[in-house]
């Protein structure tokens, strides 16, 4: 009996539509990664504030915000690096 469930199951792909895949899982720990980037962009901004070190904050900030910038848009930073390849005449 269970043989043929199964069998009746596996001839209507249901089995397939209804296995998991690990896209929560890569969006959970990509917003983890952001949410634990911000938190040390801000732990570091403050105490480099309260240093009165303003030129390292600064770059802090912007290092944080190129690091960002790539965990959101990892596509467009491809196509930045294959367009400049192509420039350098390395490309396909």
């Amino acid at each position: 009996m269970f043989t043929n469930i199964l069998a009746n199951l596996l001839e209507q792909n249901e089995v397939i539509a209804a296995l998991p895949s690990l896209q929560q899982l890569y969006d959970w720990l990509k917003t983890q990664g952001q949410l634990a980037l911000y938190m040390v962009l801000i732990i570091i901004g403050v105490s480099l504030a309260f240093k009165k070190e303003f030129g390292k904050a600064v770059g802090v900030v912007i290092g944080f915000g190129a690091i960002g910038f790539v965990m959101l848009n990892p596509d467009t930073v491809i196509g930045w690096f294959k367009a400049i390849a192509n420039l350098l005449g390395g490309g396909a």
